[in-house]
């Protein structure tokens, strides 16, 4: 219940975002993950973990948080 609860937060917060922002994010994402294909095993334990860990830290961020955090990340990959 309370990971149903954090999914929702997220994806509100996802929601909030500029469209422009949103599709910069997304792209990201699936280029991260035809590039991870590639990686070696090691490597693909490496970036699990990491991704994990970040996830952790943004699932403790509030709502408006979160927003502000997806904002900044669009704007890194600008």
């Amino acid at each position: 219940e309370a990971k149903f609860a954090q999914f929702k937060e997220m994806k509100q917060a996802f929601s909030s975002i500029s469209d422009e922002d949103r599709e910069l994010i997304m792209t990201y994402f699936k280029e991260m993950k035809q590039e991870y294909a590639t990686l070696s095993d090691g490597e693909k334990d490496a970036k699990h973990a990491e991704f994990k860990s970040q996830m952790e830290e943004f699932t403790m961020l509030s709502l408006d948080e979160k927003i502000v955090y997806l904002q900044e990340y669009a704007n890194s990959l600008r």
